[in-house]
């Protein structure tokens, strides 16, 4: 078998009872026999390896139910999945902003002081509580 595809992969949702949660991540190598009609996979994720096989199907094969049930459990998983898509750039600039705040701490707490003429205690707190303020707001709509 040759190697057709290999890299890394992350879940992004589940349903049903699995073993994975979303943002696992896992390393794959996907093989495929000479003739191209066998695949053989392998996933490494983190607790353990799994190996699969299968072959490929004609797409005419292949149907999908017009009244097929949508519960409850994935349309909200679908809509956190919405919400992440939305929320993780801003997770991402508030992140690189916790990151790098102690090479812009004292200028930030210049400038609100400048603003409020508040004693630099309370200018500290007054950043800090927007950036807790921030991280409560990320959390509540993850849920």
């Amino acid at each position: 078998m040759k190697l057709v595809d290999s890299g890394y992969e992350m879940v992004t949702g589940t349903w049903g009872e699995v073993d994975v949660g979303t943002t696992d991540t896992a390393k794959y190598k996907e093989y495929e026999n000479a003739d191209g009609t066998a695949t053989f996979s392998v996933q490494e994720w983190a607790f353990e390896t799994e190996y699969s096989k299968g072959f490929y199907i004609n797409k005419e094969y292949v149907s999908v139910e017009k009244d097929s049930e949508v519960t409850e459990s994935i349309l909200d998983k679908m809509d956190t999945i919405k919400k992440l898509k939305f929320i993780g750039p801003i997770g991402w600039i508030l992140g690189n902003l916790l990151l790098y705040m102690p090479i812009f701490d004292i200028k930030i707490l210049n400038d609100v002081r400048d603003v409020l003429t508040w004693p630099y205690i309370v200018a500290g707190s007054i950043v800090l509580g927007i950036i807790v303020v921030c991280a409560f707001i990320i959390s509540r709509t993850m849920r």
